[in-house]
């Protein structure tokens, strides 16, 4: 029974949330990590010119203790975004799953990140 419990801990505690990007076009400067980014649904409601500037996958921990709601995943890739240089992403693809009694909700989002260039 120690054991079932002992494991039942693990489980819950297991995962860790992170977010990756790769770079595909020109390099910018960073902004502060707080900083303002746009953030559009598809690339047909981005109402300026853009360049692409990188991808950033986004994925919440998948534990008991992380958010792991879809705002908390964009939110996480807007600050890549801040590093990277961008204005603002599009949301290409986003998904959550939620918590079961055997498993934890989790959430993921892929993001282009991108810069303005009429500003």
């Amino acid at each position: 029974m120690k054991n079932l419990l002992l494991i039942g801990i693990l489980l819950s505690t297991v995962g860790c949330a992170h977010v990756r990007s790769s770079q595909i076009g020109e390099a910018y400067p960073p902004k502060p990590s707080d900083c303002a980014i746009d953030v559009y649904q598809d690339a047909a409601s981005v109402t300026h010119k853009y360049v692409a500037v990188c991808m950033i996958d986004s994925k919440s921990g998948v534990n008991l203790f992380h958010d792991y709601s879809i705002e908390s995943v964009i939110a996480r890739g807007k600050k890549v975004a801040c590093q990277k240089g961008c204005d603002a992403v599009i949301i290409q693809n986003a998904q959550t799953s939620d918590s079961t009694y055997w498993k934890p909700g989790a959430s993921s989002a892929s993001l282009l990140g991108i810069k303005y260039t009429d500003q």
